[in-house]
């Protein structure tokens, strides 16, 4: 029994492995993805339905898109209160303090990755 590892992923316990390192996140199409042929990222997807609920999809969507519309203000927003505000916004996002923390850093990443020129 010691051997045997769980396939669902705990989220109250600290000493659970970190989903991020099993789930990826499709930036076009809002759709949870399983990275390195991961098993407990496989059957996480499948058992809680994590790519068949519209709502659920479509809500991934929106975090994305909102992390698009916050970086597009911070790069055309021409006051500091404001450019500081957004940038709060931005660590929240990154620090997990809204929905969607997942796809938020994915797509965070994604523009990091854009931005190195």
């Amino acid at each position: 029994m010691a051997a045997e590892h769980p396939l669902l992923f705990n989220p109250v316990d600290e000493n659970d492995e970190d989903p991020e390192d099993h789930l990826g996140v499709d930036l076009a199409s809002g759709l949870l993805t399983y990275k390195k042929g991961s098993r407990r990222g496989e059957v996480s997807i499948s058992i809680f339905g994590l790519n068949i609920r519209d709502q659920l999809v479509n809500d991934r969507k929106a975090a994305l898109n909102d992390v698009k519309a916050q970086v597009a203000k911070l790069v055309a927003v021409e006051d500091s209160a404001t450019a500081q505000a957004v940038m709060r916004d931005l660590a929240n996002m990154r620090e997990g303090a809204m929905s969607h923390t997942l796809a938020r850093r994915a797509q965070l990443e994604e523009v990091r990755r854009r931005l190195a020129l």
